[in-house]
């Protein structure tokens, strides 16, 4: 029977979860990675947030055979896809390309204090870690169907010699554990307040004295009714499940007469932008009508 040890694993890390995982990934290893896994006795599986690779004890020989091949080096690549379509509207890491994918490589791996190693520079991945389409290392990664429908990043993880040699019943030796965290998304909060609760004294109070919202202002939306909006006057933190407690009140009724005891907190499904001057501004909105 085979005796399975960790060889890696790849972990990817979103502030947007409860959890800090991003559990909306698929990973698929390309074609060429899927030849050289069944070849090496290695054994690929999918996490909660990433993947692990498995090498097979009784197959230590094809490994370290694989791995010793100077013309053709073990570099496993991976692609991962969001089953979620509002993956970009929660996750900060600079503007999305039409012409680039997220690339990392092992080669440029970061060790972290506690051993684990960061795919890219920053302390979270951005703009700097898209490479375009015609990028060397995409070829023979990327399909014609990946141009249309392009996998959320890419990662390419080396298994050199001196690891694969270490390998064995008496050595922990293992190429290691990799992560890529991403940054969740900051916007205004905007409500868009219709019906009876379109009226002008009213005000947004934070529970936890933590947020501040602008004063009340009349607004008329494009199907010509006026509502009135109330933004906060900083960027808030979209979250897979916020924090966040905001009260709609009514003014001049001593300590505020609550309206709504608990605002409905922003998604990542509406989000739209404001400009003022050159300046854009990405804002949630939020439309409460009774």
């Amino acid at each position: 029977m085979s005796r399975y040890s960790q060889l890696f694993g790849i972990e990817v890390r979103h502030s947007f979860f409860s959890n800090g995982l991003c559990h909306e990934l698929n990973f698929t290893p390309t074609p060429k990675t899927a030849v050289k896994l069944s070849n090496s006795g290695l054994l690929f599986k999918e996490t909660s947030g990433g993947v692990r690779v498995f090498y097979d004890s009784d197959r230590l020989d094809s490994l370290r055979l694989h791995a010793a091949d100077a013309q053709e080096p073990l570099n496993l690549v991976f692609k991962a896809y969001s089953r979620d379509a509002f993956f970009m509207n929660y996750t900060e890491c600079g503007p999305d390309q039409d012409d680039a994918v997220r690339y990392f490589d092992s080669a440029n791996a970061v060790t972290q204090h506690d051993g684990r190693m960061r795919l890219h520079a920053k302390e979270y991945s951005g703009s700097d870690d898209f490479k375009p389409m015609d990028f060397a290392g995409f070829q023979d990664v990327l399909t014609p169907a990946d141009r249309l429908l392009r996998p959320t990043l890419v990662v390419k993880i080396g298994v050199p010699k001196e690891v694969a040699d270490a390998l064995g019943d008496d050595a922990t030796g293992a190429v290691g554990n990799y992560f890529v965290s991403f940054q969740g998304r900051q916007t205004v909060w905007k409500y868009f307040l219709l019906g009876e609760l379109a009226r002008e004294d009213i005000y947004i109070a934070d529970l936890d004295n933590s947020t501040e919202f602008e004063s009340s202002v009349a607004e008329v939306l494009a199907d010509e009714r006026t509502a009135i909006t109330i933004k906060s006057k900083t960027m808030l933190r979209l979250q897979e499940r916020s924090d966040y407690r905001f009260q709609l009140r009514e003014e001049d009724s001593g300590n505020g007469k609550v309206l709504i005891r608990r605002l409905p907190v922003a998604t990542a499904a509406h989000i739209g932008a404001e400009r003022t001057g050159d300046q854009s501004t990405l804002v949630s909105e939020m439309y409460i009508n009774t």
